[in-house]
């Protein structure tokens, strides 16, 4: 069986959610159907920020519903990293 991988390397926009997710969304629908699992950037969403307390999200936050829906429309695992809040 074949993986194929697909790696997006951007430019972050500093602290802002907004920005990055509608950048890497459009990268990501520029991806071939054939991809089983896309990889972003480390700290896709914000960047590496000491702002934990303002930019972190839940489990069930904005992003991973993002990255849920993104990959359901792909049919494949999208990974990256990103500050969550501990409960």
């Amino acid at each position: 069986m074949k993986l194929n991988i697909a790696l997006i390397q951007t430019n972050i926009h500093w602290q802002n959610k907004d920005a990055n997710l509608n950048n890497l969304e459009n990268k990501i629908h520029q991806i071939p159907n054939t991809a089983d699992l896309i990889l972003l950037p480390e700290m896709f969403s914000t960047g590496f920020s000491m702002e934990t307390q303002t930019l972190a999200e839940t489990m069930e936050g904005t992003t991973i519903n993002w990255m849920k829906r993104l990959a359901r429309e792909k049919n494949a695992v999208i990974a990256g990293s990103l500050i969550i809040k501990e409960r």
